[in-house]
């Protein structure tokens, strides 16, 4: 435990783990509200799924363009920008009408994307061997928190003020954490380099690499089919509970929290 003490990770693994918690908070707190939302928007409550594919899609995407951010500007920086996106995304969402509704999936996408690997980055080269997959195990953990989140905060937030009031402060969260990590900066982002290229090539590269080795091939179908079931259950968990087992916002919170 002696060697992780007097690593970086110990800095690290709280600064990643708020920022992915969050962010994933951001892209289950939507469902959890559709409910409420989608009357107001004007359009039915199924089509939160429309509003998951669009974010994943993004988010399928924005995750190539990982590698040279991170590079250049460093693990926080990046981090910092996702979480302004999240903001941007979800306080735009609270206008309420159907193209802020596909802003804040982009947004939030373009956010959920590079997280992981910009999260992986830094805990690689901060954590001692002997560690790391314990330190991988508790980051990777900030996912199902941004779903208990999403499914015991934001439902508490909409019952006692409005859906609004409960996406509303996903936005301040973001903005809280974003100002928060700030200084870790100095000690997290030394390995940047602000010289390294940014182009299309270096944002194809991953792909390239995945596509050309079998055993990658079958961890990427692998990891499809199993984030592909896990999101489309949780898309319309709320929806189905609230609409056709007629349980409360606040009941369908609660097993959507435990679902997470």
């Amino acid at each position: 435990m002696r060697d992780l003490l007097r690593s970086d990770a110990k800095i690290a693994l709280p600064t990643m783990f708020a920022a992915q918690s969050i962010m994933t908070m951001a892209a289950f707190a939507i469902p959890v509200v559709a409910p409420a939302a989608a009357p107001d928007i004007g359009i039915p409550t199924v089509y939160v799924g429309g509003f998951t594919s669009l974010l994943y899609l993004i988010g399928m995407f924005g995750g190539l363009f990982s590698g040279p951010l991170v590079i250049r500007f460093g693990t926080v920086r990046v981090m910092q920008i996702l979480l302004l996106l999240t903001a941007a995304g979800t306080a735009a969402f609270n206008l309420g009408t159907v193209a802020t509704a596909v802003f804040c999936a982009i947004a939030i996408g373009m956010a959920n994307g590079p997280m992981n690997p910009a999260g992986s980055h830094v805990l690689a080269r901060t954590t001692p061997p002997r560690w790391r997959a314990f330190v991988f195990s508790a980051k990777q953990c900030a996912t199902p928190m941004g779903g208990v989140l999403a499914g015991v905060v934001v439902p508490a937030l909409l019952l006692a003020y409005a859906w609004k009031v409960a996406i509303g402060s996903v936005a301040v969260a973001s903005i809280t954490v974003m100002m928060l990590i700030q200084p870790t900066r100095t000690r997290l982002d030394v390995d940047r380099d602000r010289t390294h290229p940014i182009g299309t090539g270096s944002f194809l590269k991953p792909l390239r690499i995945a596509v050309s080795r079998p055993d990658l091939r079958a961890l990427a179908v692998m990891g499809f089919i199993y984030a592909g079931a896990q999101v489309t259950f949780a898309s319309y968990f709320v929806v189905f509970l609230t609409e056709r087992v007629a349980l409360s916002i606040a009941s369908a919170g609660l097993l959507y929290a435990i679902f997470s």
